[in-house]
C-alpha cells in the first residue's frame, strides 16, 4: 500500500500538479463575492442613513446624472468622491462583475503554472470571450450614450 502511495506522489510530482494555485484562485472568487457584497451593503447603509426607513419601502429618486458614463472605470470612480449611495452600490455590482474575469485570468495563469497546456488554451478562450463581451458592451454603452 505505501508503494503505490509513493508512485502516486511521484506521478504528481513529476508533472508538477502541485495545485498551488487553486487556494488562490478560489480565494479570489469568494473574496472577491465577499467584497463586492460588502461595498454594496456599504452603500445600502449610506442609503439607509441618506434617505432613512423609506430607503427600503420605496425606490428613492437618486440617480446618477444620465450624462455618467458607466462603462468608465475613470467615470465610475469619479462618482464616488464625494460617495453617493448609488454610486457605491453600482461599485460594488461592477466588482461582482469583474470577480469571474479575474479569477479565470487567474486560472488561466494557474494551469500555465502547472503546464497544463490545454486548460490554459480553454481559460484564455474564455478570459478573450469574457473581454470581447466587455468591450462589446461598452461600446453599445458609448453609443447609446
Amino acid at each position: 500500500m505505501r508503494t503505490q502511495i509513493d508512485a502516486i506522489q511521484t506521478v504528481s510530482a513529476a508533472s508538477g500538479d502541485s495545485g498551488a494555485m487553486r487556494p488562490i484562485v478560489s480565494g479570489l472568487l469568494r473574496y472577491g463575492v465577499a467584497v463586492s457584497a460588502l461595498v454594496t451593503l456599504v452603500g445600502l447603509g449610506f442609503l439607509l442613513v441618506q434617505v432613512g426607513p423609506k430607503a427600503f419601502v420605496t425606490m428613492p429618486s437618486i440617480r446618477a446624472p444620465e450624462t455618467t458614463d458607466l462603462t468608465s472605470l475613470r467615470a465610475v470612480l469619479r462618482e464616488l468622491v464625494p460617495p453617493e449611495p448609488e454610486a457605491v452600490m453600482d461599485a460594488g455590482i461592477l466588482l461582482l462583475i469583474a470577480t469571474p474575469a479575474v479569477t479565470v485570468g487567474a486560472a488561466a495563469i494557474s494551469f500555465a503554472l502547472e503546464k497544463d497546456w490545454l486548460y490554459v488554451w480553454i481559460t484564455t478562450f474564455v478570459f478573450a470571450m469574457l473581454m470581447l463581451g466587455f468591450a462589446i458592451g461598452r461600446g453599445i454603452g458609448l453609443g447609446n450614450g
